[in-house]
């Protein structure tokens, strides 16, 4: 299994709060997320690397933490899809890939996502985190059928097309 952080965002809403520090570094009691996903990646016995993806801007301050293998620097910004490209190196494997977003605190069982993962079935397949909430138009948004298969996903979408309760995405998926 590969890990990969993508925490190469603008932090354009998080501006005010971060003060020029990427998200991925803030302090969480006494780690960063960064190292706290590290970890939990790292808790995997079947994981063979982690490499983080971040903004070319910001891989000085990355380099002093040392909480992957690697660290890959992303410019011109390139989103989710070019981010996991870079952090794989370009290498397509067979591998399962744990993808996790850099800037999320979570008390997710990573264990239980990968089984999850691995027993739905045995063709390839993505697997994503999610969780019920009321107001998805703040979020990541997935509609799914009665057996959890994603039927849709839409990046914070309005209001007026949203049900009173769906599923936002966490930020984790393989």
């Amino acid at each position: 299994m590969i890990g990969v952080i993508l925490a190469a965002g603008e932090g354009s809403r998080s501006q005010d709060f971060t003060w020029g520090t990427p998200k991925a570094l803030l302090p969480v009691g006494d780690r960063t997320v960064l190292r706290r996903l590290s970890q939990k990646l790292w808790s995997l016995p079947e994981m063979r690397e982690v490499n983080v993806v971040v903004a070319a801007r910001d891989f000085a301050l990355f380099q002093t933490q040392r909480a992957a293998d690697s660290l890959v620097a992303e410019f011109p910004p390139q989103g989710t899809a070019g981010g996991l490209l870079l952090g794989l190196r370009w290498q397509l494997s067979r591998d399962t890939v744990f993808v996790a977003y850099g800037d999320v605190v979570t008390d997710l069982d990573f264990r239980w996502l990968a089984d999850s993962h691995q027993q739905l079935c045995s063709e390839p397949h993505l697997t994503m985190a999610t969780y019920p909430v009321d107001d998805p138009w703040n979020r990541s948004r997935t509609t799914a059928d009665a057996n959890g298969r994603v039927l849709a996903f839409s990046e914070k979408p309005l209001p007026e097309n949203c049900n009173l309760i769906e599923y936002a995405f966490s930020g984790f998926f393989l």
